[in-house]
């Protein structure tokens, strides 16, 4: 019947599409990116080395004026655990410089954020670009899977240095610093 004929297509389309949404989901968070934005690995930044500060909430804002030349800067790998010196107020400050490649100065950016379990701001060129949980007590963290923030144009600088700036408050949590894509 027709009936049964268009029960049938319906639930093999539904079943399609399921099958879509769980492969995409399954992949990397990279792949996945990839595969829904269509950008090339070349088109990507993810930055891998970074200057740390430790401080506490209190010097929050100090950190983020202080050069990455200051001695209180020292190298730190993405691939680097956090250190075992945390305390609860504990502010970490990374900061590192990065360009645009020439493929993607044209086109709109985004940064894309790995779910993490403890506050974080990001700030590019010192403007406020994502911030996730919040660095006060009290408060519950309120996002724990992967975010995509799109960067304004004048945050940017397409044809120079441009400034990215990481602050989290992992508390005695040590989950690594997650590896962020901007592209």
């Amino acid at each position: 019947s027709m009936t049964g004929n268009l029960y049938f297509i319906c639930r093999k389309f539904i079943l399609i599409c399921l099958f879509a949404v769980i492969s995409i989901m399954g992949m990397c968070n990279e792949q996945a990116q990839a595969a829904i934005v269509h950008i090339s690995s070349h088109d990507r930044i993810i930055p891998r080395s970074y200057k740390i500060h430790e401080g506490s909430l209190k010097d929050k804002g100090i950190a983020l004026d202080l050069s990455v030349n200051s001695a209180r800067f020292r190298p730190f790998n993405i691939y680097s655990p956090l250190p075992d010196s945390l305390r609860m107020d504990s502010v970490l400050t990374f900061k590192t410089d990065f360009t645009i490649p020439v493929s993607i100065k044209k086109i709109p950016l985004a940064i894309f954020i790995p779910a993490v379990a403890y506050p974080m701001e990001i700030r590019i060129n010192r403007h406020l670009v994502f911030i996730c949980g919040t660095m006060a007590r009290g408060y519950e963290f309120n996002r724990y899977f992967g975010e995509m923030q799109s960067i304004p144009e004048t945050v940017l600088n397409p044809n120079g240095v441009n400034h990215l700036s990481i602050q989290i408050m992992p508390g005695r949590t040590k989950q690594a610093l997650p590896e962020i894509c901007i592209g």
